[in-house]
């Protein structure tokens, strides 16, 4: 049990550290993803 909560103590920081990250790349993803739904939708119609 003392080896599982240095583990977590270990990986949270880096896991926080990461999404410092990846929350702006996810958004910038989806909104590409929109956006090229979006164009294929108007050129579809």
């Amino acid at each position: 049990m003392e080896l599982f909560s240095n583990l977590i103590q270990q990986i949270v920081p880096a896991t926080m550290e990461s999404f410092g990250v990846w929350i702006p790349l996810a958004f910038g993803l989806a909104v590409g993803v929109a956006y090229v739904i979006a164009s294929a939708a108007r050129r579809s119609r």
